[in-house]
């Protein structure tokens, strides 16, 4: 195992990297080069190096599931599954996870995450992956042009338009089909797109239906060494509703409604400990939006877009623990609920401007958006002789654990891409971020013994970046990018309160500075008509990077002396993070294309010398397709090198996975005009294997992230089949 895996390594070492060129993209074999649909459109292509797209061809292809399927083949980018019960939570980018990365659909944020305890976490995924068009990926600082959040990078969801469907016919559509063994899960997928002049409909029905994801488990029963997955029911319905009128070539509008609801039910035997008989919990996902963009062009200023949007989003979670007893005053049962409901509206008005007698591009934008955030958890115990209280584990409910909080944000930007020859370009933009935090508290947080008197927050921050591009020789280019971003310290830190009477309270900080960050990128590039790479090297400086710590009781002044450990938001003064990333496709002879990639980061923290635990070790990807005619043969391997304890800085980490190498292959056909077959065979060879982002860390308030590591491996050898017809 070790020796194929070196020898994949030295292989993608080798290789070196780059997104493939539209000119060499084969429907779900290469990625194409695009950068973010909004605010990057126009981006210097050279100065791309850190972008990906994965679109949805090649979605549907590679058979995707979820977001952790669809970036399997993007290294240094990953998404955490918390498999005991929660699931799939958002991105980490190079090291930065959670609400460091900016998510967004159609340019719109997606919902924060948010997680205390046990049974409390609010997750990111929020989006059917059927219901897209594709997935945009911006590593590194992008708070220049997408302002707060963007400090390890962007994902950007894009969803189709009418035309997407239409393709210049009055009626158009499809129906699709997907059966997955990792999960038993059933998709269908159905659209239907329609032209009647000025105005033209898109309507997209997702529906799938789902169990637990496999592990390798084999340990079945109760408690905390069950290896085996926990029994799941899980159900999506998506929906997508557009609406375009086209005037003329100079105006078109475009109306949205999406609609996402998962629900999830879980039998959690994997916490059944001690008196307990059965623990059950429901879990619901919701999000909603409607949208109105506006699109003019031939202006004075330009192209010119308008986009208008509101968003709300709720997760839900109950969680019923039965006990055995042997006495009227023992509990029987204990229930708890979890909520969490945010709100956005907002409008962004942008721009892009080229004078006829110079060789630049001016963009420009404004943006305004409003955002408020409640959360609150309840609970109740029943004991055996039917009384019931409101007081669980010490906790009187319900409370909230923060304030209620509105976050209202502004800002402004202006960028500039120039053309000062055949072979030099340069690119400045210059961001103004003005964010205001006013929390909103209520009875239930007041009523909070652990909650401090809210906190108003005002920053403001300029966020530059400067880049360039060299075409020294023919298909040669070299670029570098120097950047800056800017984080808000976020409201669940700055007013929260939390306490465990008797053992421990985590305590709010107004003190809180912003994170700040300066990046430095190079890449190399070499593209003609039969190949393309790239070899990007990052180095990203970040200071007062906010973390929750023990504080040193009782010497710190902080403490609370009532309780016996103190836990509070601080800024860690420097933190470093740098790599190496390539990407390469080559198209070697008629109807073959090889393609990989590999990533590399290492990251500390410059104070206390402790590594950043969040980056994934080494990593990388190698394929082979082969396509004639109607049929495509795949077959790509992935791997990741072992994650060195030296890397890994929480002690309590369950263990530390060994390094991997899977193989996937992939068949399609194309049986008639318009529809295709496709089967996929995912691990190959039937590996044991774990992703670091997927490892737990012992925690006290869930008893079974301390032992089963199998119950968090990959799936092993699963079939996938898959068809759909377009019309």
């Amino acid at each position: 195992m070790r020796l194929r895996l070196r020898a994949l390594l030295v292989v993608l070492g080798w290789l070196g990297a780059s997104p493939a060129p539209s000119a060499l993209a084969q429907e779900a074999v290469l990625p194409e080069v695009r950068v973010s649909a909004d605010a990057d459109e126009e981006l210097l292509d050279d100065v791309a190096a850190s972008a990906s797209r994965i679109d949805a061809g090649q979605m549907r292809a590679q058979q995707v599931r979820n977001i952790k399927d669809a970036v399997r083949y993007e290294p240094g980018v990953a998404v955490s599954n918390k498999a005991s019960r929660f699931g799939l939570s958002g991105f980490n980018i190079r090291g930065l996870e959670d609400n460091r990365v900016l998510m967004q659909i159609d340019g719109i944020r997606m919902p924060d995450t948010f997680k205390i305890g046990g049974y409390s976490s609010a997750g990111r995924d929020m989006a059917d992956v059927a219901m897209l068009s594709g997935i945009d990926i911006f590593r590194g600082t992008g708070s220049a042009r997408h302002g707060a959040d963007a400090l390890g990078g962007v994902v950007s969801y894009s969803t189709p338009s009418p035309e997407d469907v239409l393709r210049g016919r009055r009626f158009g559509g499809g129906l699709e089909v997907g059966v997955q063994r990792t999960d038993e899960s059933l998709a269908r997928v159905g659209t239907l797109a329609a032209d009647g002049g000025p105005l033209r409909m898109l309507v997209r029905v997702v529906r799938r239906d789902a169990h637990e994801t496999r592990s390798m488990g084999e340990v079945r029963g109760t408690g905390i060494h069950r290896t085996v997955a926990n029994p799941q029911d899980a159900r999506t319905d998506a929906t997508l509703f557009k609406l375009a009128f086209v005037d003329s070539a100079d105006y078109r509008a475009e109306l949205t409604h999406e609609d996402f609801d998962r629900g999830v039910h879980t039998n959690v035997l994997s916490s059944i400990t001690g008196l307990g008989t059965d623990t059950h919990t429901f879990d619901d996902y919701s999000r909603a939006r409607w949208s109105l963009d506006q699109h003019f062009s031939a202006t004075r200023l330009g192209d010119v877009k308008l986009k208008l949007f509101q968003q709300t989003s709720r997760t839900h979670q109950y969680t019923r623990q039965d006990f055995r007893t042997t006495a009227p005053a023992q509990t029987a049962l204990i229930e708890r609920i979890f909520e969490l409901r945010q709100r956005h509206d907002g409008a962004r008005l942008e721009g892009r401007y080229a004078p006829a007698a110079a060789r630049h591009w001016l963009h420009w934008g404004v943006e305004y958006t409003r955002t408020r955030t409640e959360q609150a958890r309840d609970g109740y115990s029943t004991r055996a002789d039917g009384v019931v209280t409101r007081r669980v584990s010490f906790e009187d409910f319900p409370v909230r654990d923060f304030s209620p909080s509105e976050v209202r944000q502004w800002a402004v930007y202006v960028q500039d891409e120039v053309l000062l020859s055949e072979s030099w370009s340069v690119l400045g933009s210059l961001r103004y971020d003005d964010h205001r935090l006013k929390p909103r508290p209520d009875q239930i947080y007041l009523s909070n013994p652990a909650a401090a008197t809210p906190t108003t927050t005002h920053f403001t921050r300029l966020t530059p970046v400067l880049a360039a591009v060299w075409r020294f020789a023919p298909g040669y280019s070299g670029s570098v990018r120097y950047s800056h971003g800017f984080r808000p310290p976020p409201y669940d830190d700055v007013n929260t309160g939390f306490g465990n009477q008797g053992m421990y309270i985590v305590i709010s900080n107004p003190a809180l500075r912003p994170e700040t960050s300066r990046g430095v990128e190079l890449s190399l590039r070499r593209q003609d008509a039969a190949s393309d790479w790239t070899l990007t090297a990052f180095d990203n400086f970040y200071r007062d990077f906010i973390e929750t710590a023990q504080l040193d009781c009782p010497a710190d002044p902080a403490c609370d002396p009532t309780y016996f450990m103190t836990y509070q938001a601080v800024n860690v003064p420097r933190v470093r993070i740098r790599g190496v990333e390539g990407r390469l496709a080559y198209r070697f002879a008629d109807n073959w294309v090889l393609h990989g990639s590999f990533a590399y980061a290492r990251g500390r923290d410059q104070d206390s010398g402790k590594p950043v635990a969040t980056v994934n070790p080494l990593s990388g990807a190698l394929g082979l397709a082969y396509e004639r005619g109607d049929w495509l043969l795949a077959v790509d391997v992935s791997g990741a090198a072992r994650k060195r304890a030296s890397d890994a800085r929480e002690s309590n980490r369950q263990f530390l996975p060994g390094g991997y190498a899977v193989v996937d292959v992939r068949l399609r056909w194309r049986f008639l005009p318009g529809g295709w077959l496709s089967v996929g065979v995912s691990n190959l060879f039937d590996r044991l294997y774990y992703h670091w982002a997927d490892v737990p860390i012992a925690d006290v308030h869930e008893p079974d992230s301390r032992a089963g590591p199998e119950r968090y491996s990959q799936p092993g050898r699963k079939v996938a089949v898959s068809f759909g017809y377009e019309f």
